[in-house]
């Protein structure tokens, strides 16, 4: 391989393994989080920050299924925070 190429490849390569390694020591409960944050904006489909028991069911069941459980303050409502924190609960269980 003449130089010019090995160069281009190499250029061409660093970013994806910066890509990989970054990926690699990303922490596990900020990956959760990030998801978290996704699925959450997914699910409030009218966008007012907040889940309704009709929005978890579209497209959350297994939130829908323990609502009453996360749905802290009784309000019919589930927030970012209190996804975020029945999120950290689950996983913090063994």
């Amino acid at each position: 391989m003449n130089p010019f190429r090995a160069c281009l490849a190499i250029a061409l390569l660093m970013p994806l393994v910066a890509t990989a390694q970054q990926r690699e020591s990303t922490d596990p409960k900020r990956e959760r989080s990030e998801l978290g944050e996704e699925r959450f904006k997914a699910a409030d489909k009218n966008h007012d920050n907040y889940v309704s028991l009709a929005e978890a069911k579209k497209s959350m069941p297994m939130v829908a299924a323990h609502f009453d459980k996360i749905d802290v303050n009784h309000d019919g409502y589930i927030s970012r925070d209190e996804f975020r924190d029945a999120g950290e609960k689950m996983s913090s269980q063994p």
